[in-house]
């Protein structure tokens, strides 16, 4: 957001790269009045306005905006666990998939009394409740990175 000042208002604003940006408020109706752009998603640098008073004043030394690219690292995606949850049957083993997506991509899994290791490959995580164990309810816990996911496996 711009504020415009001086000058005989309203005030017309233009720009020299009119489809980086869109223009909100213009024309500004009074003197401490203000604009607003905002970007459609182009890079740009060095984005200058033309600001022009009622009388065909142009500001000599307009503001300037640049849209670039940051330099952080964007975050990892929401770790996910598919399916959210699964039931056992009791006295038999069970055998399930999970997906894991998001997160860092590297994945690590635990059970919950640690009945089995789960085995990761890729996203794909296996586990086995064996059937002396298929009892109560037993907890998937899946990190990526700083990223922890719970799935409850219910045995009944």
């Amino acid at each position: 957001t711009f504020f415009v000042f001086g000058g005989t208002p309203p005030y017309t604003i233009g720009t020299n790269f009119p489809g980086a940006v869109s223009i909100s408020g213009s024309p500004v109706p009074r003197s401490g009045g203000a604009f607003t752009i905002t970007t459609n998603g182009t890079c740009f640098t060095g984005l200058t306005f033309a600001i022009t008073d009622a009388a065909g004043r142009t500001l000599l030394t307009p503001p300037t905006a640049s849209n670039v690219f940051g330099t952080a690292e964007p975050p990892p995606a929401t770790l996910t666990i598919t399916p959210a949850s699964r039931t056992c049957q009791a006295g038999v083993q069970n055998n399930f998939d999970f997906l894991a997506t998001g997160g860092t991509g590297e994945f690590n899994a635990i059970l919950d009394p640690a009945v089995s290791q789960p085995t990761v490959d890729g996203g794909v995580i296996h586990v086995v409740i064996p059937a002396a164990s298929a009892t109560g309810t037993i907890t998937l816990r899946v990190s990526s990175g700083n990223q922890l996911r719970t799935v409850n496996i219910t045995c009944q």
